[in-house]
């Protein structure tokens, strides 16, 4: 009797065993499987919260790239204008260098672009002092500056008595309208004449290296006593362009 009943509580304890083995492993499994769950939930959370970051980065970076690349674009654009417009300046400006460069006297029968060396031709730029003296038959008319030289016309009702050398007009020969002086109505300017010099490069090929223009200037028989100041001007561009000037003194000498 003893004995059945100790083999039916040792039977009982070993179902609770059993029963409570087998409930222990189930809630084990299930237990595992919420914190594995768990923890790929977190780290796809993380990789996401990641991965967005990155992207934000990525687009930063991108339009970083963007903005710097319309930098260098900008940059390139101005540094090919520049050099354009510097150009066209100097091109457009390159006129304004015009400038009387010799004086000579008006019996140099043939007047050739090239003055410099002649005897009778001063070989300087302006501005030239002029002392022109009067009598009722001459004009005696002498360059004071520096290694001038005179020169004696006879009176018509209007004497030639210098040629002037301006230069360069090889970039506005086309464009020229007048040239003219201010200062006196004793004197004035007669017809021009362009004159192109040419020069050879090393292989020998001629080439215009400039144009003068020459420019006769006359006096009239009338001219009073006095002292005038005469300025020289080129109208091309529809502008004036200054040249130069003379100061000349006028002495009557009469017997």
């Amino acid at each position: 009797m003893r004995a059945s009943r100790f083999f039916l509580l040792l039977g009982i304890i070993v179902v609770l065993l059993f029963a409570f083995y087998f409930f222990y492993t189930l809630l084990s499994k299930s237990y595992k499987f919420s914190i594995r769950d768990f923890w790929s939930k977190s780290t796809e959370m993380k990789e996401t919260k990641g991965n967005t970051s990155t992207g934000k980065e990525a687009i930063g970076t991108k339009n970083e790239s963007i903005k710097t690349n319309e930098s260098i674009s900008q940059s390139n654009e101005t540094s090919i204008v520049s050099p354009a417009l510097t150009t066209q300046q100097k091109n457009y400006t390159k006129p304004l260098t015009l400038k009387i460069v010799d004086i000579c006297s008006g019996k140099f029968e043939n007047v050739f672009s090239i003055s410099e060396g002649t005897r009778k031709c001063l070989n300087a730029p302006s501005p030239y002092n002029i002392l022109i003296e009067k009598n009722s038959t001459h004009f005696k008319a002498s360059i004071l500056n520096e290694n001038g030289f005179d020169e004696t016309f006879e009176i018509n009702d209007s004497v030639l008595i210098y040629f002037l050398f301006a230069e360069d007009v090889a970039t506005i020969s086309k464009e020229i309208e007048k040239i003219y002086l201010e200062g006196s109505d004793y004197f004035f300017l007669g017809n021009y004449e362009l004159q192109t010099i040419w020069e050879a490069d090393s292989s020998g090929n001629l080439y215009i290296s400039k144009m003068i223009v020459v420019l006769p200037l006359y006096v009239k028989k009338e001219i009073e006593a006095g002292n005038y100041t005469l300025t020289f001007y080129l109208s091309a561009l529809n502008r004036a362009f200054y040249l130069g000037e003379t100061k000349i003194e006028v002495i009557a000498k009469y017997k």
